[in-house]
């Protein structure tokens, strides 16, 4: 219930996601105030993109208006460039989850870019860009699924 305080015990009989035994000595306690529920997905459309500058390794700067589970994608996004060539890349996402920075391994050349995004990756509520957390299996399916792509240019 949102305004609610709850606290939260991670038992070490609990097995990790490869189900592996927790370590014994894992014992955690988390206090938190519950929130009001979020149904919406993450939109890949109400994200803002800044561009880096031509013939730099400065980052392309994706902020998503909301916190984001990186936890849940290890490769959150793939670039490519004009020609469809992968371009290599790292990402760095900010503490908070809001933000994440895409730095190339080479300059950035002048043109357009398409950024694959992981459909896999979620808001803190467990929505990902594939589809809500909470889905009525029992009707008809529907179609949830978010843009996957953006595109950004680098002009000269």
């Amino acid at each position: 219930t949102a305004g609610h305080r709850y606290l939260l015990l991670i038992d070490p009989q609990w097995k990790t996601q490869a189900g592996q035994p927790l370590d014994g000595s894992v014992k955690k306690r988390y206090a938190f105030t519950a929130s009001n529920a979020d149904h919406e997905q993450p939109d890949p459309n109400n994200w803002e993109l800044t561009p880096p500058t031509l013939d730099t390794v400065e980052p392309l700067i994706i902020s998503f208006g909301e916190m984001l589970d990186f936890g849940t994608a290890r490769k959150v996004i793939t670039a490519c460039s004009n020609n469809e060539e992968i371009i290599e890349i790292s990402q760095q996402a900010d503490w908070d989850g809001t933000r994440v920075k895409i730095f190339p391994s080479k300059p950035w050349t002048a043109g357009r870019y398409t950024l694959a995004l992981n459909p896999r990756l979620e808001d803190l509520a467990g929505n990902s860009l594939e589809r809500p957390f909470e889905v009525d299996l029992s009707s008809e399916t529907t179609d949830f699924a978010k843009k996957l792509t953006l595109t950004f240019e680098i002009n000269q």
